[in-house]
């Protein structure tokens, strides 16, 4: 019995508004047309049918609120669904939705001026900027070369480097450094001060078997002490190569990530050096510094800037 009656008013609870107004309207009209019949009735009183009506639009007005607190409600779980799609969409969509819709609205900006080439144009910025460059960043990186002569024509080039590397969340990113040059040998590597095997951390470049580049899987790095905590870890390598500064007399440095500050450092021995930024945004000069070991550094941001993929700096060496 109590299963069928809730059975019978559930479709009532559930749309409150409408069965106020329709038993409001009902009662209105019934009380209305049907007044002095009313008052006549036996054991009632003349204004019975007024009390009616006023109960009537006391209940067509319970309508009006319920449906508008009903339409309240909606409105604000619309307008924080609408709020988050616009000022965070990383909670309301995922990343490649979020890269589709923000092509589209690239491609708008780029109507006008580029008719024609609006698609080529968001690609290559998708391609520059949100594509691998989102699995993992920089933080806080120091590069210390030392460029020595060591004959008439060839630079030895020592490369130390410090940074911070964090990982985006969900992502399991291989850390990798590009090379060009089959003199390039990784003598160190350090993550989170653990010494890691130089030979287990380099490997053949693709198409190029004279190269070998450094590569540190996501299955060994996610291993270090500290990194669960944190989803960083401190990467230390020192790298060196031989160069002919006749063929090749400068070194150049593009960056294929997100870095949030920069310091560079060069010690010169036996030769001169010139250093500029290079890039889509070519940094204004950077006055050097010289530190008590007569290592001239630039910094190219400050920790908690940012520097963006295609940036970078060239060294130009001379005798």
């Amino acid at each position: 019995m109590f299963k069928f009656l809730e059975g019978f008013f559930s479709p009532f609870k559930s749309n409150l508004p409408l069965v106020f107004l329709l038993l409001g309207t009902v009662l209105l009209i019934f009380a209305s047309v049907f007044a002095d019949w009313i008052d006549s009735l036996p054991y009632t009183w003349n204004g019975t049918a007024k009390i009616l009506k006023d109960f009537s639009t006391a209940i067509i007005g319970a309508g009006v609120f319920a449906a508008v607190l009903k339409s309240s409600q909606f409105s604000e779980i619309f307008q924080k669904n609408i709020h988050d799609v616009f000022y965070s969409p990383h909670f309301a969509v995922d990343h490649e939705e979020n890269v589709k819709k923000w092509k589209i609205l690239t491609s708008s900006m780029f109507v006008k001026c580029l008719p024609g080439m609006t698609a080529q144009a968001t690609d290559k910025i998708v391609e520059t900027f949100f594509d691998n460059e989102l699995d993992y960043h920089f933080e806080n990186m120091e590069v210390i070369f030392k460029i020595e002569m060591v004959s008439k024509i060839n630079a030895k080039i020592t490369i130390k480097t410090k940074m911070n590397v964090v990982v985006s969340p969900g992502r399991t990113p291989d850390i990798f450094q590009k090379v060009s040059d089959s003199n390039y040998r990784l003598l160190s590597l350090f993550l989170n001060q653990e010494a890691v095997d130089v030979a287990a951390a380099t490997a053949p470049v693709k198409g190029r078997p004279d190269l070998r580049q450094m590569n540190i899987s996501y299955d060994v790095y996610s291993k270090v002490s500290g990194f669960k905590e944190t989803n960083s870890v401190v990467l230390e390598r020192v790298t060196e190569y031989t160069q002919d500064i006749e063929k090749e007399p400068y070194y150049v440095s593009g960056f294929g990530r997100y870095i949030s500050g920069l310091t560079i450092g060069i010690e010169s021995v036996g030769c001169n050096i010139y250093f500029s930024g290079t890039g889509s945004k070519v940094l204004d000069e950077i006055k050097p510094t010289v530190d008590g070991l007569g290592i001239k550094r630039w910094v190219m941001a400050k920790n908690g800037d940012l520097l963006l993929p295609g940036q970078g700096y060239i060294i130009v060496i001379t005798n």
